[in-house]
């Protein structure tokens, strides 16, 4: 019983003690008619305050409303068993693709159908990255398939034909093909 008397007293000094430090501070004064502060700039946008990294890696801008946006869609026609659409980017320029959506459509009806993507990394025969989209059909009996799909896609300019989508489907036939892109574009560097 006197331990938890003791504890008690020496908890309520303390709590006393933190009372008078908080209350007796000095009051704070107001701005009164102080006059504003004033911050100059002297450099001009020909002559920028200089910036330098040291020991950190580059840093990326994630602001995409700082970059010119992409969508871009494109279709073909096919009679063969594969059937595809290319997409450019623009020479100077990174396309950062976001979202990819498509539609295929084989003639004749339900069937086995495969879309993928090839990205050209650099010009000659080994400068590819090969991707897939998973396509579903629309309805049980429906002919169209459709994938949507988000994702994080870097593709610099190369040469030409940087993106290639390529819809295979099981029986000989036309089909058709139909691919957008969302994403954004960012000037190489």
């Amino acid at each position: 019983m006197k331990r938890n008397k003791k504890t008690l007293i020496g908890m309520g000094l303390v709590i006393v003690v933190v009372a008078i430090t908080l209350f007796s501070g000095s009051p704070v004064l107001a701005a009164g008619n102080q006059p504003p502060l004033s911050v100059n700039v002297v450099n001009t946008p020909a002559q920028p305050v200089p910036v330098t990294l040291t020991g950190t890696p580059p840093v990326e801008v994630v602001n995409d409303a700082l970059y010119t946006p992409y969508i871009l869609q494109a279709s073909a026609s096919s009679s063969a068993t594969l059937t595809n659409v290319t997409f450019d980017v623009p020479a100077g320029k990174r396309l950062v693709v976001e979202t990819v959506s498509a539609q295929v459509t084989p003639a004749d009806g339900p069937q086995e159908v495969r879309l993928t993507y090839n990205v050209k990394l650099t010009d000659g025969p080994f400068g590819l990255m090969l991707g897939f989209l998973q396509v579903q059909p629309t309805g049980p009996t429906s002919p169209y398939y459709v994938a949507n799909q988000p994702l994080k896609m870097r593709v610099d300019h190369v040469s030409d034909q940087e993106i290639t989508f390529v819809a295979t489907h099981a029986l000989p036939g036309s089909c058709s093909l139909i691919v957008t892109l969302y994403g954004y574009l960012v000037d190489l560097q």
